[in-house]
């Protein structure tokens, strides 16, 4: 409702490209966020270009918790300090949230109708990259009209979406795009009679603004954990401290529970059998975690 009200309210203050998204629904910012988060930081648009061991990079950001004994002032500390590029999907916004059972401070990234790190009363909280592997790029063997399954052959599953596209004149068309998926999830390249699939973790986690908003409002790190346990943010690392002096670290997002082998799931994986498939993904109680440590 900000958006299209500030759209309404100041038209000429919106370029060309961006009044064609209005008006502003409130599934288009769940797709944003899958965009920036599913896309960009499990995975990139980068990663189909087999480079092997190309998914996981020495990147990320800091964040420290310090307990009360480390601390002049005997009370727990955190320290956030997000490395994010300063344009575009990655910019930051600083708000505060206010409410008759919320207060709270912080940074989001733009496009996002919540807080990512803040702090409130009791608690804050911080992000950085974590060393996670959540998506894998799969290799299929093409064979009559499907790809190779076992030992028969598999049909590709197909739909069509009508995607705009706009021309160097500023005029836009419509034009049908078909989609083909494999069990794995959809065809984002062929290449020398191969197709590569492409699985991802957290398209079917549709409640990350709620689970935030209820770690803005929580007040101990019971409630806060209550919150993070529901696991709908597939990336990140949390980095935790409240006026209670607890300390937390923990490795979050969605990691895929996969099948045991040899294979390199940091490479392209074959996909050709059950061998490699994968549908299930770490609960948060399996999670490394460190507590308040000595």
């Amino acid at each position: 409702d900000g958006i299209n009200a500030y759209a309404k309210e100041y038209p000429n203050e919106i370029n060309e490209v961006n009044r064609l998204i209005l008006p502003a629904q409130p599934e288009d910012c769940l797709a944003h966020f899958q965009r920036v988060i599913l896309f960009h930081f499990v995975t990139s648009p980068g990663n189909v270009n087999f480079n092997p061991g190309s998914m996981i990079k020495d990147r990320g950001s800091n964040t420290w918790a310090i307990g009360p004994s480390r601390s002049a002032s005997g009370n727990a500390m955190l320290i956030a300090n997000p490395h994010l590029p300063w344009f575009d999907m990655f910019t930051w916004f600083e708000a505060h949230t206010v409410s008759s059972d919320l207060n709270a401070y912080g940074a989001g990234l733009v496009g996002m109708p919540f807080l990512g790190i803040a702090f409130n009363d009791y608690l804050g909280w911080s992000h950085t990259n974590n060393v996670h592997d959540g998506q894998d790029l799969y290799e299929l063997t093409l064979k009559d009209n499907g790809y190779q399954w076992g030992e028969g052959v598999r049909d590709f599953e197909e739909r069509t979406v009508e995607i705009k596209v706009r021309n160097d004149a500023g005029h836009t068309t419509s034009r049908e795009f078909v989609i083909r998926e494999s069990v794995h999830g959809p065809v984002v390249s062929e290449k020398d009679g191969k197709a590569y699939a492409l699985r991802v973790v957290g398209l079917d986690q549709p409640h990350v603004f709620r689970q935030y908003f209820d770690m803005a409002k929580s007040k101990n790190l019971e409630e806060f954990q209550d919150a993070i346990r529901r696991l709908q943010n597939p990336f990140f690392t949390i980095m935790y401290a409240d006026k209670d002096g607890h300390i937390m670290h923990v490795f979050g997002g969605r990691t895929p529970i996969r099948p045991k082998g040899d294979w390199n799931w940091l490479d392209v994986v074959p996909g050709d059998s059950p061998d490699t498939q994968w549908d299930k993904t770490h609960p948060y109680d399996e999670l490394p975690k460190s507590i308040d440590p000595a």
